[in-house]
Parts: structure tokens; C-alpha cells; sequence
């Protein structure tokens, strides 16, 4: 077993377990006392008592839990991890694991990974391969949000819950690139950089290999390695990201900012937008703004 602790997140690496039990969508063990499905995204609360033990099992659907109060000590790729009151966990689709309660009373807050937003965890290789842990920080911030609003749940939670989960994945995988960084050979962090500095996509493979200086094959076998994608679908998704953030701080016309990044028109950057993220850039404005968390005092 190879455990790395780097930051706010704890990553183990080891060989799987025989799959056991299996767990589909919507199903967790212990006592749901309270479950919504929102845009596909599942969300439910769990009581588990003193020293409930789950079988080995798995689930068909990435998901997120939050511990609530109680311990929690998981056992997956022959090790144990103990998780206490306010931790993060997230658990790939497929993944073996077993969970032992501790405490007098156990919560969890689960939240199942919506279908249609799984084309952005495919760009985050360890959100999809590995289980993962949080423990305090923004992922664990956005999750206890997450809980509230689903306990309130009034006729603006839905929007809410979608807004927060989409922040939520999108801050647990800035934390695993940090914990990553050191790994990426500095030639392909160039590589990386020139890409996110132009999104027009006029690059062309054998402009950058000439750059830095390394083959062309090379670099794209690397780039996929490191990155889990090509080149093309990075950039692709490096345009996403960036109108993604520039629709929800700036009060730029969707059409200039289509403009902006490189796409034909609006109509265009509204089909890829949509493409990618499952709603057109408008609704994920809308979305964005309504469900933000409020900070104000």
C-alpha cells in the first residue's frame, strides 16, 4: 500500500479487494431518513448506530459523503481510514469498500454524482479512480453548505444544490491538481500553460513540440498520461472552464464572451456549452447565481 497525505486531501494506492455486494443508484445502508434527486444528482441523509458494520460492497454511481457526527472507519484496497466529524469522502463507481460506525449515532450526507456531469470527472482521472478524503477546507465547507440547504429544501433548493455540487467537484479537483503538481515534468507544465493562454485552438501539435523541444509523439503520450486526455479535448475543456467562470463573475454579454474565447458565435459556443456541461450557458448564469452560497454579513 502507498498512502500520500499532501494538503487538505489524503490519497491511498493499492491493490483492490474481490467486489462484494453492489450497491445502485439511490441505495445506502443504515437508515435514509430523507433523499431528493435534483437534474440527476442524488442527494439523502443516513443514520447508522452504534457499531453498524456494511458488508463489502460497491456502488454504481460516484458519490460523495459527508460524516455528520459519529466515526466512521472504511476499510478499501487492503487498508483502513478513519474518518471523523466534519470529513469528506469520495468514493469512485466500482469501488470495494466496507464501513464500521462508531459513536453513539452515525450521519452521513450522500451526494450521488449527477450522469450528465460525468464528462467533467473524466478529465479529473483521480476523482474517478481512486477513493479520496477531505478534511476541512473548501470541499468541506461546500458539502456542510450542501447539507443545510438540503435539510432546509425549500422552492429554491433545487437550483441551489445544483449550483453547490457543481462547485463541489469542481473545488475537490483543483485540491487533488495541487496535490498532483509536483508529479508533471516542467516542459509539460509549459505545455499546459501555453494552452490555457490561448483557448482559440490555433495551436497546432507540432507548433508546441517545436517549442519545448520534445517529440511529438512523446508529448501527446505524456500530455494523456498526466492529464487523462488529449490535447485537444484539454483545451476543449479549458475553454468550458473559463467561460464557466466568466459567466458567473462578470456581467459580460454571453454573445462577447463567446467572441472572447475563441468560438464562431453564440449559437456555437452555446452548443459545445451545453455539450459539455448538460444546459446552455444562460441557465448555468442563472443557475450559478441563484444557488451561490451567501456570504454577506
Amino acid at each position: 500500500m502507498l498512502a500520500l497525505r499532501r494538503g487538505g486531501c489524503v490519497r491511498l494506492i493499492c491493490m483492490r479487494k474481490r467486489i462484494g455486494a453492489r450497491r445502485r443508484a439511490g441505495s445506502f445502508y443504515g437508515t435514509v431518513v430523507a433523499s431528493k434527486n435534483v437534474r440527476g444528482w442524488g442527494f439523502s441523509e443516513s443514520i447508522f448506530t452504534e457499531g453498524t458494520i456494511t458488508p463489502l460492497h460497491t456502488h454504481d454511481v460516484a458519490f460523495f459523503y459527508l460524516v455528520v457526527s459519529g466515526i466512521c472507519q472504511e476499510s478499501f484496497r487492503n487498508t483502513e481510514r478513519v474518518n471523523g466529524s466534519p470529513s469528506l469522502i469520495f468514493q469512485p463507481a466500482g469501488e470495494p469498500h466496507r464501513n464500521r460506525w462508531k459513536g453513539l449515532e452515525g450521519r452521513s450526507f450522500n451526494i450521488e454524482i449527477g450522469r450528465r456531469f460525468a464528462s467533467l470527472l473524466d478529465s479529473n482521472c483521480s476523482l474517478v479512480k481512486e477513493p479520496v478524503s477531505f478534511e476541512g477546507g473548501q470541499p468541506v465547507w461546500l458539502a456542510q453548505c450542501m447539507c443545510r440547504e438540503f435539510r432546509l429544501f425549500d422552492p429554491f433548493s433545487s437550483l441551489a444544490l445544483e449550483g453547490l455540487a457543481m462547485e463541489l467537484v469542481a473545488a475537490c479537483s483543483r485540491e487533488l491538481g495541487r496535490c498532483e503538481e509536483r508529479t508533471v515534468p516542467n516542459w509539460l507544465r509549459q505545455v499546459r500553460d501555453m494552452l490555457q493562454e490561448d483557448l482559440s485552438g490555433r495551436l497546432g501539435l507540432s507548433e508546441i513540440s517545436a517549442t519545448v523541444g520534445i517529440h511529438p509523439s512523446h508529448l501527446a503520450r505524456s500530455f494523456r498520461k498526466h492529464f487523462h486526455c488529449s490535447i485537444g479535448e484539454y483545451q476543449r475543456k479549458a475553454r468550458i472552464q473559463r467561460a464557466m467562470e466568466k459567466l458567473t463573475s462578470s456581467t459580460t454579454p454571453i454573445c462577447e464572451t463567446a467572441l472572447e474565447l475563441g468560438f464562431f458565435d453564440q449559437s456555437h459556443f452555446s452548443r459545445a456549452f451545453k455539450c459539455e456541461i448538460g444546459i446552455s450557458p444562460r441557465q448555468f448564469q442563472r443557475l450559478r447565481r441563484i444557488g451561490a452560497p451567501d456570504t454577506s454579513e
